[in-house]
């Protein structure tokens, strides 16, 4: 344990470029027709919204006053993690802070994870919402969930968006009937007593991830899960600057994420029709200008009792993501590289693992694993591996470290990494020494 411990403090900050890299991968031959996106522009009245205000605090600090500045860099952190009341966006540079408070009214869900990269706009979520039990039955009390953009240097909401299709929550029995008829090629009827009940499973994941959403690296154009115009929520952006909201995508599942590339020009979103332990979803991806002439659906590259790919891991170039697969009950495995220009995807990592670095500038990964028997009567030896993702080939490094600190890096800038000789020299010699170093 002291020696786990004395090896994470030899994390390094790595400046780079994040070259990108080019696993040899093998394209996907299931192309999903209910992946492409349905082309449909929408222009809307941007500034008719009454403006609600928000409570702001300019708080004193150890320097004389400054003004705060959105343009960053700044901190954002909430003062609860589960049930935030206040955001705090603080400048270390200017030591000037914004402290926004929780608006009034029925607010569902908002938090630091609704923030626009360049910290202009805040997204929340208000309304009324109560779980429903009867499908077939108009609610007790209208339900609503409206998608509100919100300024943050004045609170003032600049776009407002109702969530929830007109018939809701009849809409769900008529999802229902439309995939039970046509047998989309990523649904699997097994699990569904009746229509009833593969309309509350539906219900069930509509509820659980409309709040999902994805800002441009810009901060103008934001990306959200909506099921105000379809029986199934989908992916729509609205663009700040021109007023204009666009459909991306048109599919009998629900939106479960929403991905961002790096460049803006892509949007990675995950369909699924239940929610619960083990569920995984289809990635389907699209042009976020909505031209969709380049959407595709992907499952996951392993053989694993047609487990598909479900967890979107971190994006290590511009046009090349990890993703992952999950078993119930035997953790993560599976981890993969996602091509979205090659419209590819390839295993590098057949094992569970715990946790894994990527380092952009040598082009390999660090991945940490409890280790596992194989189907071959061997054992896979526990501990950390430097694997390639050109060949996936794994080279044990930390054989007692099961799990790394890794801090992640921004767009093209850090990376918190463990170098593969600084670990090989701690584990021969067994001295910290020297062991940490930087490298520009």
């Amino acid at each position: 344990m002291i020696k786990q411990l004395m090896l994470m403090a030899c994390l390094i900050l790595v400046f780079s470029s994040c070259e990108s890299f080019n696993p040899t991968a093998r394209p996907l031959s299931n192309i999903s027709p209910n992946s492409t996106p349905a082309l449909e522009t929408i222009q809307t009245e941007p500034a008719t919204i009454p403006t609600i205000q928000s409570a702001m605090t300019q708080l004193p600090t150890l320097v004389p006053p400054a003004v705060f500045s959105p343009q960053g860099p700044f901190l954002a952190f909430q003062d609860n993690p589960t049930v935030p009341s206040k955001i705090t966006l603080f400048d270390p540079i200017q030591a000037a802070r914004l402290v926004i408070s929780r608006p009034a009214g029925d607010i569902l869900q908002w938090g630091v994870g609704g923030l626009s990269l360049d910290g202009q706009y805040l997204v929340y979520y208000s309304g009324h919402l109560d779980s429903l039990t009867d499908l077939s039955a108009a609610p007790a009390v209208p339900q609503q969930i409206d998608l509100n953009i919100m300024r943050t240097m004045d609170g003032s909401i600049v776009f407002q968006k109702s969530l929830l299709n007109k018939v809701y929550p009849q809409n769900f029995l008529m999802a229902a009937d439309s995939i039970i008829a046509n047998s989309p090629s990523d649904f699997e009827v097994q699990g569904y007593a009746s229509r009833s009940d593969l309309a509350s499973s539906l219900l069930a994941a509509f509820t659980a991830f409309i709040y999902t959403n994805s800002w441009s690296p810009d901060g103008h154009v934001l990306a959200f899960a909506s099921g105000s115009e379809g029986t199934s929520s989908d992916v729509y952006t609205y663009n700040l600057d021109s007023g204009v909201m666009t459909r991306i995508t048109s599919g009998p599942s629900e939106v479960y994420k929403i991905i961002r590339s790096p460049d803006g020009n892509w949007i990675l979103n995950s369909g699924i029709y239940n929610v619960g332990e083990g569920m995984c979803g289809t990635w389907y991806l699209s042009a976020a200008n909505g031209s969709g002439s380049s959407g595709f659906s992907m499952r996951g590259a392993g053989d694993h009792s047609g487990i598909r790919g479900c967890d979107f891991d971190e994006w290590v170039s511009d046009h090349q993501a990890l993703v992952s697969e999950d078993a119930n009950g035997r953790g993560t495995f599976n981890l993969e590289i996602l091509d979205i220009h090659q419209k590819s995807i390839d295993l590098i990592w057949p094992h569970n693992f715990h946790s894994f670095a990527f380092d952009p500038i040598a082009q390999q990964a660090y991945i940490s694993t409890a280790g596992e028997p194989q189907q071959d009567a061997t054992y896979f030896q526990q501990g950390t591996y430097l694997v390639d993702p050109s060949t996936g080939k794994p080279v044990s490094i930390a054989p007692d470290m099961l799990s790394l600190l890794y801090l992640g890096w921004g767009s093209r800038e850090t990376i918190a990494g463990i170098p593969q000789d600084c670990l090989e020299n701690t584990y021969a010699t067994g001295q910290i020494a020297g062991c940490c170093k930087k490298t520009e």
